[in-house]
Parts: structure tokens; sequence; C-alpha cells
């Protein structure tokens, strides 16, 4: 724009000098020949430039959404770092995620990162398709060993469900088969189903 305001202003003082002194009219013309020119040749060259910026954004944005698609973290697994290149992750969240993963003994769904403190629904949602979940790594309680103190430190379980598990078992005997926690006081389908994952017999 700078460039063009000074041709301008240097058009308009050689159209004065040549009206006022009886210039080669001719010669004037090819000047503004060549001033036309350059004219078109900066409209172009800002035209080029408008266009190189939009594919520039358009490519760093696809670059972006592309790196965001192919990112996939294991939960059971990844330390704070890595889990904060997920979108809407941050340091404090992060580490929110690791203790809980560590009082679970490990995330069996990917929807208990909503029981994370601070875990948003909308932004979880985005995040989702970028986690996966090793289910090897998960940490069981055999329950035939376990006291009430130990089994009551897990979060889906209190101490007074954990003191009603082992009773049964002092009562009965070992357990033989997972579904005879559904014998017990407290365990409806809902919380064995929740528990379940965590549980394991004389393994």
């Amino acid at each position: 724009m700078l460039v063009l305001c000074i041709v301008i202003f240097l058009i308009s003082i050689i159209k004065f000098f040549d009206f006022s002194n009886g210039g080669n009219k001719v010669e004037f013309s090819k000047f503004i020949d060549q001033i036309s020119k350059l004219e078109k040749k900066i409209e172009l060259e800002k035209k080029y430039i408008s266009s190189n910026s939009r594919i520039s954004k358009k490519s760093n944005f696809t670059n972006s959404k592309k790196d965001e698609i192919q990112l996939s973290v294991e939960l059971n697994s990844a330390d704070t770092i890595q889990l904060m290149k997920i979108y809407g992750i941050g340091s404090v969240l992060s580490k929110r995620i690791i203790k809980y993963r560590d009082l679970l003994g490990g995330y069996n769904r990917k929807n208990q990162l909503l029981d994370v403190y601070g875990m948003d629904t909308s932004v979880f949602n985005k995040f989702k398709h970028q986690i996966f979940i090793d289910l090897s790594l998960v940490q069981k309680i055999d329950i035939n060993f376990v006291t009430a103190n130990e089994l009551s430190k897990h979060p889906f379980i209190n101490f007074k469900l954990a003191n009603n598990i082992v009773n049964y078992r002092d009562n009965h005997g070992f357990f033989l088969n997972k579904k005879e926690l559904l014998d017990i006081y407290l365990i409806d389908s809902v919380t064995y189903n929740k528990i379940i994952p965590y549980i394991k017999l004389n393994d």
C-alpha cells in the first residue's frame, strides 16, 4: 500500500511538471504505461501473498487435526507427560487421573475418567477417541486372602461392604465362583458389575 501511494504521488508530480512545462507527451505516455504495469504487478503480488497465507493456515489446521486423530494413549500405562498431550488435559488433571488409576488398580472403561475430579463431560467426549485401555494391566484383588481393611481401600468398596465380604468368606469358606458375591448383603447387580473387574480368585 505504501508503494502504491508513492507511485500515485510521483504520477501527480510528473503530470504537473509535464503540463506546466510543455514536456514530451509521448514519453510521458510511455511512463504512465510503465506505472500502470507496475500497479498491476503489485496487485498480483498482493493476491499471491494472500492466497499463500490462506493455504498455509489451512495446512496448519489440517496438520493439527491429523496429529490429534493419530494421537493414541494407553490409559493404564501413560505418565503425566503423555496424558498432557491429550486435548483438555493439563498438569493438574493428569496427576488426578493417575492418582485415581492407582486407587482403582487401573481403568477398565474409558468413562471411568468422568469420576476424576475436574473432568468435564464435553472435554472427555472430544478426546475419548484418543485413548485406549489395556485390560491386562488392571490389578485385581484376591478376595480369598484379602483383609477387610485392604479391601476397603478400593474406591468402589466401602468398609461395611468389605467387612461383609470377608465375614461371608469366613463363614462359608473360600469363594469358588465370583457370582457367590451376589449372595452377600449390600451387593446387587449394579455393585457386582462395578467391582467384578477388580476381583480374582486364587490366581
